[in-house]
């Protein structure tokens, strides 16, 4: 009896953080003051049996819709679909998803722990972080970063199912997850890929029984990352983000602006005049806000459209040689320390506009975070420690997902310079989860909490 416990405790807390999330008011709605929710709602408005759906053109303003559409990768459009593009239901579906994450990701880890004791802890801590404002504030917005959220929760949850049991229903039921997952964000076919590969290498070298799941995932990953790049290449969703880092990455350094300038870079003297010297702050730690209006405004400048010309046709692949023949850019290591710290930055953006709302989640804002790189880092080197020594496979999921959060880093600062803070939002988040996760294996495999909790089971037995 007392091993369910923690399995109804977790239904429980599942139950009751639904009820308070959706509890918590949404009305009058914080997002139509933005921009990208009309993208991903006339998207969803686009019928399925419809080619544009999948593969969605840029369009410039219309009678109906009086600004430009920027296209968007196809899961949080169909989200959408699936609540008839109201807003309302929106917001409560996302939160059901949300919660419902939540409820997965502990059912997943609740078998590899031995303890009891850490399993209360584990239950109680991941709902503590789940009901966080920094996370669950996303819920209230008609972005991707929710569903962002929930599906990579999902996508966690569903890999610890299938590393625990390999059968047909937890291979189909996470690569749907992966497929959905892979099509919240663009980042993330590039990601799921580079985390299949790392699970191929670690099973030819030691765990060979799961050398044909990595490698039948890999190939779904490489599939998936073609099928992205063809619908980001349609909808040209990469020249915005490329633009925004030549304005704040390329433009304040002579050297990189001669460099692309040699290459073919238009309005290279416009750019510079308008923005060298201006865009950030005095100690360049923030963008300044007339700068980042003035960004904003050249999407529809037409005296700027020869330069998104040169992005959806030549831009991105001159980034890429750029990245690979100035390592220290793509590394970050030219980045100042005040600049870096955007890659940390939370409680900050967009669900702080709707901070008014936030209800049960202020307790959570007392706590969080918790851990720090350093801590999370010991916590992770621990993990290595005892797999080298208990060889058990799980030990290692907390540090590939570090690494692949790290890959993440370089990834997004990289491919957008000018909303780090919100693109990397999970960066911080991660840490406590992990952080979370990493304790909990290396408590119970300590076992010193395991040996007291099962002398008391004999003692009851």
């Amino acid at each position: 009896m007392s091993k369910r416990v923690p399995f109804v405790l977790n239904f429980v807390c599942f139950l009751v953080t639904l009820y308070l999330t959706l509890s918590i008011p949404w009305n009058p709605p914080v997002w139509t003051k933005l921009a990208d929710p009309y993208d991903y709602l006339r998207q969803s408005q686009i019928p399925l049996s419809e080619r544009e759906f999948f593969f969605p053109h840029k369009a410039p303003p219309t009678g109906r819709q009086p600004i430009n559409f920027f296209p968007r990768p196809i899961t949080v459009p169909l989200i959408y679909k699936l609540a008839s593009s109201d807003p309302d239901v929106i917001v409560q579906i996302q939160k059901y998803i949300y919660c419902l994450s939540g409820w997965f990701l502990v059912s997943a880890l609740l078998p590899f722990i031995g303890s009891n004791l850490v399993r209360y802890f584990v239950i109680l801590a991941i709902y503590l972080l789940l009901s966080w404002w920094n996370v669950l504030g996303w819920s209230l917005l008609l972005l991707s970063e929710s569903l962002t959220t929930s599906f990579l929760l999902c996508w966690i949850a569903s890999f610890l199912f299938l590393l625990r049991e390999r059968n047909w229903f937890t291979l189909a039921a996470h690569a749907l997850i992966i497929v959905l997952f892979a099509f919240t964000r663009d980042p993330w076919p590039y990601l799921l890929l580079a985390f299949y590969l790392m699970l191929m290498l670690f099973s030819l070298l030691n765990a060979r029984h799961l050398f044909k799941t990595a490698l039948a995932f890999s190939f779904l990953c490489l599939v998936l990352l073609a099928v992205s790049t063809r619908s980001a290449a349609i909808g040209q969703r990469r020249s915005l983000p490329l633009i925004n880092t030549i304005v704040l990455r390329i433009i304040p350094n002579e050297q990189y602006s001669r460099w692309f300038a040699e290459r073919g870079l238009p309005l290279v003297g416009r750019l510079t005049a308008e923005f060298r010297g201006t865009a950030w702050s005095p100690d360049r730690s923030a963008i300044n806000r007339d700068a980042i209006l003035r960004i904003y405004q050249i999407y529809a400048d037409p005296e700027y459209r020869v330069l998104f010309q040169w992005c959806n046709s030549r831009g991105e692949r001159t980034y890429v040689q750029f990245l690979l023949t100035h390592p220290s850019f793509a590394l970050l290591f030219n980045e100042s320390a005040d600049q870096l710290k955007r890659i940390l930055v939370y409680d900050t953006g967009l669900p702080r506009a709707a901070r008014d709302y936030r209800g049960y989640s202020a307790l959570a804002e007392h706590i969080f975070p918790v851990f720090s790189l350093s801590s999370l880092l010991v916590l992770i080197l621990s993990c290595v420690v005892l797999y080298m020594k208990q060889k058990r496979e799980v030990l290692l999921v907390p540090v590939s997902l570090a690494v692949l959060f790290l890959i993440n880093v370089l990834l997004v600062y990289n491919a957008d310079a000018l909303e780090v803070e919100r693109h990397l939002y999970l960066t911080v988040v991660m840490i406590q989860l992990l952080g979370i996760i990493a304790l909990a294996f290396v408590v119970d495999s300590g076992l010193p909490l395991a040996a007291v909790d099962n002398r008391v089971k004999a003692r009851q037995s």
